[in-house]
């Protein structure tokens, strides 16, 4: 084992000895001895407490992509819990006001559930509010609402998943309407501070509202600590962010959680270039990997073997 897992598997003996009873540091080391360069950091929570290292030394918070959808869908949770929404809803009523005169009518038939499963109806060749990949100062508008509804429906909305960034943007809206406030700072005031959070920060669209889909930036522990809540049916640390009801609907519905493995027990959000949130359920513990197109093959094969 190289030297900088032996003295970081002493600190943790020396520091953290209640956090070893659940996260065996052997486990942590694994996986950070069986990373490549291109990994950044790797975080473990059981629930209770959470830990890091470090692989390749960089920022502490990275762009995490596609794990936003996951905390997109924590925060409609929130929502529906206390209900200010309801899954079942269509959109439409909810985000009128900020439609375009003309649009697909098949659009007033699309609810929140569709956008979270990614069921909206949209076909293969839809124009999709994708930043990431797309350099948005050439769509001629800073309106990507009226963007994203502007696609006429190709399949009657439920019938056909085809995966968007418009569809959690769209979700980043109606979070912002029912909770009075953006998505980032609904995340921000409900999950990030009381969770303790080190750092984190969101990309928003020109007119100031949070994507919701990607560009959510945050450290590999505070990721690994979100992971814990959902693993643990929506408690963290003894406080109930969100409830099982909506917790056992996101796993069996899919809202941006897919399974690994074959137990049915085990899950994971993943990011464009190889970020990733996994959970397991059974055990309740949580892991999140910062990387840049890292290989994880080798990572995975640990987690799915001793996490267990």
């Amino acid at each position: 084992m190289p030297r900088r897992m032996i003295v970081f598997a002493a600190l943790c003996l020396t520091l953290f000895p209640g956090l070893l009873r659940a996260i065996e540091p052997e486990l942590l080391c694994a996986l950070a001895e069986a990373a490549d360069e291109h990994v950044y950091s790797i975080g473990l929570c059981d629930g209770e407490r959470s830990v890091s290292i470090d692989v390749t030394p960089a920022t502490r918070c990275h762009n995490s992509y596609s794990t936003a959808k996951l905390f997109t869908a924590a925060a409609v949770g929130l929502l529906v819990d206390r209900g200010a929404l309801s899954t079942d809803e269509p959109i439409y009523p909810i985000l009128a006001p900020y439609f375009p005169e003309t649009f697909d009518p098949r659009w007033k038939e699309v609810t929140v559930e569709h956008l979270l499963t990614h069921f909206v109806g949209f076909g293969e060749d839809f124009r999709d509010i994708d930043i990431d990949s797309e350099d948005p100062r050439s769509w001629g508008t800073d309106d990507l609402l009226g963007r994203a509804v502007s696609n006429d429906l190709v399949y009657p909305p439920g019938e056909k998943e085809v995966h968007s960034d418009a569809a959690f943007y769209l979700l980043s809206r109606v979070v912002a309407v029912r909770a009075g406030k953006g998505l980032d700072d609904f995340l921000r005031d409900e999950f990030f501070v009381p969770m303790r959070f080190a750092e984190y920060a969101f990309s928003r669209c020109p007119l100031g509202y949070a994507i919701g889909a990607t560009g959510i930036y945050l450290s590999a522990e505070d990721m690994a600590k979100f992971g814990a809540m959902y693993a643990a049916g929506g408690l963290y640390q003894g406080r109930r962010y969100l409830s099982e009801d909506y917790i056992r609907r996101s796993i069996e519905r899919h809202y941006a959680l897919y399974p690994i493995g074959e137990d049915g027990l085990r899950f994971q959000k993943g990011g464009m270039n190889g970020q990733v949130i996994y959970i397991n359920t059974r055990t309740g513990l949580a892991a999140a990997i910062q990387t840049f197109d890292g290989n994880l093959g080798d990572l995975e094969k640990i987690l799915l073997e001793r996490d267990n």
